[in-house]
């Protein structure tokens, strides 16, 4: 158990480094290859979209086994890809070559993502589940911190091909901890098909499942403004690079104070009553971003920001453990996540840049916090 917490704690240590290309890929699309703000928006949230596809991942590991292993050998080898995609894009440099180099190393890491969390969900207890997801996201909190701090000044020192071999290294992490791992042989057996067959029906069936998805889908498909903020505050308010990526690090920061908080103080509230408080704290706190004018107030509010959001996110993460049906835990719990990252990924990216590119940020921030609204009615549907 004690290896498999290390294995949790370095996939999501190593999504939050991911950060690193936060700023730098951005600026990449904008400066080198002279992409539209818009263009920009429209480019990573195309790169996310292999992490849609996660029940398909979820479902290769569950029923398919390589080695006797429904676990290990999928990671394994999707870390590798995951660091040859980066690798790529490092080594050769073109807009198509980005395209297709995200996508590789996408895929790659959402697979490592998706085969962890079915191991996570196959040992989680009642007691335990709420630990394993405050373990797994505060860690993601600590990567991205650390990540964001780095990731501005790095563009300034090492350049953008290193950035990318930095993060292709990372995958390399994960590969070495699952490799001193161990995993029971799993025998597939007989009418496979069938009992597949029975358990997608199954979860169809199951309301609080589908509830537990329509609710993830509201709460993060509001439109982003991060990609057209990111620039503005670098072209209009003047902010350098490094403070840009400081500004990472202190949200991801108010993520780890929302870790300790949650663990501490709210891991035994009813899931409903959080839920119901973070989407009327996470409207609210959307229009602070109308008070940064200087670094401070940008460090205050992101701070916030990311204090709220964490607490916003575990609740939805725990509630959707509890919901994913045993005996295929990695496709469920990874089909509520698809639905989740299509609409805070690429929905939630695409839409934002293109309201920004008809209306503007202010309008974009108000139709963000009315949105983020349409998911209460869902929470008082929801069973503790």
């Amino acid at each position: 158990m004690q290896r498999q917490y290390v294995l949790y704690s370095i996939v999501y240590f190593i999504q939050g480094c991911l950060g690193l290309l936060g700023v730098a890929l951005p600026f990449f699309l904008k400066d080198i290859l002279l992409l539209s703000t818009a263009q920009v928006a429209y480019i990573l949230a195309l790169a996310s979209t292999p992490w849609v596809i996660k029940p398909l991942y979820g479902m290769v590991s569950d029923y398919f086994p390589l080695f006797g292993q429904r676990r290990r050998p999928y990671i394994i080898i999707a870390a590798l890809l995951s660091s040859l995609g980066w690798l790529f894009i490092a080594e050769v440099q073109s807009f198509w070559v980005l395209v297709l180099g995200q996508l590789l190393a996408n895929v790659g890491f959402a697979v490592v993502d998706v085969v962890t969390d079915g191991f996570a969900v196959e040992h989680s207890t009642r007691k335990n589940r709420g630990f394993i997801q405050s373990l797994s996201w505060g860690m993601r909190a600590f990567g991205a911190t650390l990540s964001g701090f780095l990731g501005g000044w790095l563009i300034g020192v090492i350049g953008y091909q290193n950035i990318f071999r930095v993060v292709a290294f990372l995958p390399l992490l994960v590969v070495f901890v699952v490799w001193t791992m161990k995993e029971k042989k799993f025998a597939r057996k007989a009418g496979l098909w069938q009992h597949m067959t029975w358990t997608i029906r199954s979860l169809f069936k199951n309301t609080q499942y589908w509830l537990v998805a329509l609710f993830g889908f509201l709460f993060f498909v509001t439109p982003s403004i991060s990609i057209p903020f990111l620039f503005y505050m670098r072209d209009t308010l003047g902010f350098s690079n490094t403070t840009i990526g400081i500004l990472v690090s202190v949200a991801s920061f108010g993520s780890v104070v929302g870790a300790v908080v949650y663990s501490k103080f709210l891991d035994r509230v009813a899931v409903r009553t959080l839920l119901c408080w973070m989407v009327l704290a996470s409207a609210v706190f959307s229009f602070a971003i109308f008070f940064i004018k200087s670094e401070l107030s940008a460090y205050t509010v992101y701070f916030l920001l990311g204090v709220v959001s964490y607490l916003a996110f575990i609740p939805t993460m725990k509630i959707a453990a509890r919901v994913s049906p045993k005996a295929f835990e990695a496709t469920s719990f990874a089909l509520l996540m698809s639905i989740i990252n299509l609409a805070s990924g690429v929905l939630s990216q695409s839409l934002g840049g293109w309201l920004f590119s008809v209306l503007g940020i202010a309008p974009v921030i108000v139709i963000g916090a009315v949105t983020n609204l349409l998911a209460l009615p869902v929470v008082r549907l929801l069973r503790d």
